[in-house]
């Protein structure tokens, strides 16, 4: 049951924002079209770590592939969000420095045989500050409800993932040193359900788009 819901369930989730996504593909901005682009490179990225596992071959070094390209989607998206306040100067300096020191981590610190426990934590800490930066720089629009609003429900999915993943991560050299398959497999549940409420939440927000 625990494969099912890790291996199947949670990875092919994607498909309910990606759906919901090309429904309303007319009428979506360009942030949403960004995020979009996001969820079929993660969806093509958990594709080939599934097969790549199920052959026994090694697959880790995706996730360092993974991360830095998630970072700058991400970016990419907030920096669609004029509401959310950030530079756009500032959005570009912060992906280049990251993915050189992801670079750098895959090179010389964690190879690629090793979690990359050093840059997902850092990637975490960004993305929900960039969320935060959105809500208290949030004007509700007269026109629209908060619930109305398809960007508030993707933020607030992006928040509760990063934050909640963000604990995870920082004690995650901790998890895997401990000889505990108990632990583990609550930590990694744990963290399939917040990608599930994100993935959840984001197909809501795609939803509020009328054609």
């Amino acid at each position: 049951m625990h494969y099912l819901y890790l291996r199947v369930i949670v990875p092919c989730s994607v498909l309910l924002p990606v759906t919901a996504a090309t429904a309303r593909w007319g009428a979506l901005p360009g942030a949403c079209r960004i995020l979009l682009y996001y969820l079929l490179f993660a969806g093509a990225m958990n594709a080939a770590s599934g097969i790549l596992a199920a052959n026994k071959i090694p697959n880790l070094y995706l996730l360092h592939f993974y991360t830095i390209a998630e970072l700058a989607f991400l970016l990419a998206f907030f920096n669609k969000v004029p509401q959310a306040g950030l530079s756009k100067k500032a959005l570009l300096v912060t992906v280049v420095l990251f993915t050189i020191a992801g670079i750098i981590n895959f090179l010389f610190l964690q190879r690629f045989n090793h979690f990359n426990t050093y840059t997902r934590p850092v990637e975490a800490l960004i993305i929900a500050a960039c969320c935060l930066a959105y809500f208290y720089h949030y004007n509700p629009d007269e026109h629209k409800t908060w619930s109305g609003t398809g960007i508030n429900w993707m933020i607030t999915g992006m928040l509760l993932y990063f934050t909640g993943a963000l604990l995870l991560f920082v004690f995650s050299d901790i998890i895997l040193k401990e000889n505990n398959p108990a632990l583990r497999l609550a930590t990694w549940n744990i963290h399939a359900t917040l990608v599930l409420i994100m993935y959840l939440l984001f197909a809501i927000g795609f939803l509020q788009w009328k054609r």
